[in-house]
């Protein structure tokens, strides 16, 4: 049995049992869980009017839609075999989903929080396919097996079971997954590809990803590139060890989001696109940023139980124009709830950002609640000159992150 640390606000984990096709499908999605969170997995979403399914599962993230489609072996046939008309089939299916989803043909989609949500395809412009295949085989060429698999318009990668648990362990949040796939594509001529061994593309992209860095961003300093690639190199080769446990702030904050208490007065119900443009920046930050970040917000929770005062930080992300403001307070909920906008637009101000996030919450204790702000788009003039004549609460320990 394949299985995986789960992580907060997952579904159950599935029970083998039963048809072992359903349950390789059931298995492949709750870990999709484990990187990109409930919010944005959509398993099994039926076509229109419920005529069959658009594929095993899709996940909807910022930009990127991840399509899946999942083969699993129970029969006694030879294993290159069934792989070779299984990926065959799989491929047409995804091809299938691509159309049906960029074609005009889907305007909404189920998700299991939120109900019906809106589709508009012009908002998912990286398009990538998956096919995981479980099985057990010698490792072989997806692409030499079936040629079109490299033919297609848009990149189609081929895992097996075992190496798809693999990049989920290692890649553990959408920051850092998804540019992984994209890695794994763009680097494709330079690797040896192969379903059953992705642990020599895995070395095949560390020992490669230097050089490549060196082409694609061509303006990286000679630091910047080196703490790059040895970030690469210790999360693709042996994963985090040392201080994960403090990147968990992070990953609660983002399981939680979407739990709105209604009878707050200062909430209001976002839609599910709304709410998903909020968590989007957050969900983006790779482990690396969410251990630095989850160190400062427990510590500023522990100085808040300890102190009872008001305990705040900002920071920026220069390269893609994001900041977020992190607010721990011992006062009533209420009360940080209404000096939070006041400090998004400081922050706003301050780094000119084209994206502001504002999390409010309380010190260590029983339970967690979270309320949030966001900023997006030009500063407003008047804004500007306001923080400008008072000066901004943030001057001087910001912390930016590139």
């Amino acid at each position: 049995m394949v299985s995986s640390p789960s992580r907060f606000a997952m579904t159950p984990p599935p029970q083998a049992g039963g048809d072992p096709g359903k349950y390789h499908e059931a298995l492949v999605q709750w870990l999709l869980e484990h990187t990109f969170f409930l919010d944005f997995v959509y398993r099994n979403p039926p076509e229109r009017k419920g005529q069959g399914e658009l594929g095993d599962a899709i996940v909807l993230f910022d930009d990127v839609a991840l399509m899946v489609q999942v083969k699993a072996q129970f029969s006694q046939r030879d294993p290159a075999r069934w792989a070779r008309k299984e990926l065959k089939k799989a491929l047409k299916q995804l091809r299938h989903t691509k159309r049906m989803l960029f074609g005009g043909h889907v305007h909404e989609l189920q998700n299991p929080l939120f109900g019906r949500v809106p589709f508009d395809a012009s908002l998912y412009g990286s398009q990538i396919g998956l096919i995981v295949l479980a099985q057990a085989a010698a490792p072989f060429s997806a692409e030499a097996e079936v040629p079109e698999l490299a033919q297609q318009d848009f990149p189609v990668h081929v895992l097996s079971l075992r190496d798809f648990q693999l990049l989920i362990e290692r890649f553990d949040t959408a920051g850092d997954f998804v540019p992984y796939l994209e890695f794994r594509h763009d680097m494709r001529a330079a690797l040896d590809r192969r379903v059953h061994a992705e642990a020599l593309t895995l070395q095949g992209i560390a020992d490669g990803i230097g050089d490549f860095m060196k082409l694609v961003r061509p303006g990286l300093t000679p630091e910047l590139l080196e703490r790059t690639v040895r970030y690469f190199r210790m999360k693709a080769l042996r994963g985090w060890r040392d201080e994960y446990r403090y990147s968990l702030a992070i990953d609660d904050i983002i399981a939680h989001l979407h739990d709105e208490d209604l009878s707050l007065p200062w909430n209001s119900r976002l839609a599910p696109s709304e709410l998903a443009k909020v968590m989007a920046p957050l969900t983006w930050l790779d482990r690396k940023r969410r251990i630095a970040l989850g160190k400062i917000l427990v510590e500023m929770c522990e100085d808040a139980a300890r102190d009872g005062q008001v305990h705040m930080t900002a920071h920026f992300m220069p390269t893609l124009r994001v900041g977020f403001v992190f607010v721990v307070s011992a006062e009533p909920r209420e009360k940080r709830v209404r000096h939070l906008p006041y400090l998004v637009e400081a922050a706003h101000a301050e780094f000119d950002a084209a994206v502001i996030i504002g999390i409010a919450t309380g010190p260590l204790g029983n339970g967690r609640s979270y309320d949030l702000c966001y900023r997006e788009g030009s500063v407003p003039a008047e804004v500007k000159e306001y923080f400008q004549k008072e000066g901004s609460p943030f001057k001087g320990f910001t912390q930016l992150f590139v």
